[in-house]
């Protein structure tokens, strides 16, 4: 496959190659890309790009969780996949930075065990849910936060803001951003809380990804109005689908690990 992107970008100036990759990806769907790393990843072939310790000879390394991590770039949407290395870009050829030890106080688990009652009593009970889910779809299969409901598992807290219907009242007009194909949110879900909370105006992208304020221009400009004036757009606005042909900086940043675990957060 890395061949076969190598051909059809072969006489384009480099600056020009991710773009016009991009956009390939972008047409032919995620599944020619996904799937093939999957396979991969179960026959453990899937490896890091090289990796150069000082002092040390170049490794790769198989990445039992890198098909995983595709997949959480696909739920954020298609601006993770721009930028990009191609294989043998200068970009594959990654240089270990020295790791400083730093104690933090990492409150995430505590408030996210805090607001799910998850359903899973242990291993069997998640393992079952994780079978089920490759069955019903075969492309994405188990999400990469699965390591939330274990970091729950046994926790000795308490559930303070479990799911519940919600009740408000008394709150300012209210703006709820949605995407037509958000993985990581169901549609379900928005219109659900949009009938619970007075006052709300679902504002609809039409395009993929989780997050609308980085993924839509149209989307970032009606929050922005929304969030510095409390004006709301029309009830029905609708947002094109974007596709972008460069990474904004949000990204790019995202491409760094977010938690001191190394996995990526929400």
């Amino acid at each position: 496959m890395a061949g076969l992107q190598r051909q059809a970008v072969e006489g384009l100036p480099r600056a020009h190659r991710r773009g016009h990759r991009s956009r390939a990806h972008h047409q032919r769907g995620p599944r020619h890309r996904h799937d093939p790393r999957r396979a991969r990843r179960a026959a453990d072939q899937l490896l890091r790009p090289l990796v150069r310790h000082p002092g040390r000879p170049p490794v790769r390394r198989a990445v039992p969780r890198q098909a995983s991590r595709h997949g959480h770039r696909l739920e954020h949407g298609p601006q993770h996949h721009v930028g990009l290395p191609l294989p043998g870009d200068p970009a594959t050829a990654r240089t270990a930075a020295p790791r400083k030890q730093e104690t933090v106080n990492y409150a995430y688990p505590a408030i996210w065990c805090s607001d799910w009652k998850w359903e899973v009593s242990g291993f069997t009970q998640l393992d079952q849910y994780r079978k089920r889910l490759e069955r019903l779809y075969p492309h994405t299969k188990l999400s990469p936060f699965w390591s939330d409901v274990l970091a729950c598992l046994n926790w000795q807290g308490k559930v303070s803001n479990p799911q519940h219907r919600l009740d408000i009242t008394g709150n300012p007009p209210t703006l709820l951003p949605k995407a037509r194909y958000d993985v990581g949110n169901p549609a379900a879900w928005n219109y659900g809380a949009g009938k619970q909370i007075p006052r709300t105006t679902i504002l609809e992208y039409d395009g993929v990804g989780h997050g609308q304020y980085r993924n839509s221009a149209c989307a970032r400009t009606h929050i922005e109005k929304y969030l510095t004036s409390l004006v709301l757009p029309p009830r029905g606005t609708r947002c094109a689908a974007e596709y972008p042909e460069q990474p904004p900086m949000s990204a790019k940043a995202e491409r760094q690990p977010l938690s001191p675990t190394g996995r990526p957060l929400h």
